[in-house]
């Protein structure tokens, strides 16, 4: 394996834009971690941050601009929104989240603490909606830009 210390099931994977920068989800651990790529990368290389506070990760993305990651919580009704910051060096929890389940969708798919909330997630090319899916909610649409206040669907 490429990237292997301190991952612990990877259950997602995003490159930014910039070419700068991979993450990984790792559910066993309950983070993220981000590597720097024009570092020599090994199954040894330390991460050059990490993602806490999100119950089980599993898909992310790079915003279309590189200064957010979303994060989709398994664990919980929850999309984290990571801030950049000057960098994506250091420990970091969300700047925000925000329910993309009602509580009855989540508590009908959570067969355990690791289960019923999103997992897949994708962001469009031109950087204004984000798809999200999981068992229960198979597939649901939001505005990219709305994240920074109400999460409205839009399909």
């Amino acid at each position: 394996a490429l990237l292997k210390r301190g991952i612990d099931i990877p259950d997602g994977i995003a490159l930014s834009h910039d070419g700068q920068w991979v993450a990984v989800s790792s559910h066993g651990t309950r983070d993220v971690k981000i590597y720097n790529m024009p570092t020599s990368l090994g199954p040894e290389t330390e991460p050059a941050g990490v993602l806490e506070n999100a119950n089980y990760p599993h898909g992310l993305r790079f915003t279309p601009d590189d200064r957010q990651i979303l994060v989709a919580d398994a664990g919980s009704p929850m999309l984290h929104i990571y801030d950049r910051g000057t960098s994506w060096n250091g420990r970091r929890a969300p700047s925000r989240s925000i329910a993309v389940l009602d509580n009855e969708t989540f508590r009908h798919g959570r067969a355990n603490v690791e289960e019923g909330g999103p997992k897949g997630l994708d962001i469009d090319r031109a950087g204004s909606v984000v798809a999200v899916t999981c068992e229960e909610q198979p597939l649901a649409f939001y505005s990219l830009a709305s994240i920074a206040g109400r999460v409205a669907v839009l399909v």
